[in-house]
């Protein structure tokens, strides 16, 4: 019997961790993210504030430094895209040379 990556008790007979567990670590990684997305728009943000925030969702979502990481960088990902828009997305798609493309076709990538 395997112990839950989350919680670290029994997960059960084959198993490495508790379904309602992994939920809840997905939706405080989705909240985390949308806090950090949240403060990265805002005019002003105090970063301590962000991090205590971010720990207590760690905290009752099981959820280590990594994530806390990880979700302060797909919450500023998040703002820049939502700040950018849909226009300036796909112009930035639309100028950027596909990767089937030849190398040769593309002076700049001959030289990657």
């Amino acid at each position: 019997m395997a112990d839950c990556k989350f919680c670290g008790k029994k997960a059960g007979f084959l198993r490495g961790k508790h379904k309602e567990r992994e939920e809840i670590n997905a939706a405080g990684r989705r909240e985390m993210a949308a806090l950090a997305a949240q403060a990265a728009s805002a005019p002003h943000f105090s970063e301590a504030s962000l991090r205590i925030g971010l720990s207590a969702i760690a905290q009752r979502s099981w959820i280590g430094e990594g994530g806390v990481q990880a979700a302060i960088t797909q919450g500023w990902h998040d703002a820049v895209r939502a700040s950018l828009g849909s226009k300036a997305e796909a112009r930035l798609q639309d100028s950027q040379p596909d990767s089937g493309h030849n190398p040769i076709a593309h002076p700049t990538l001959a030289l990657v």
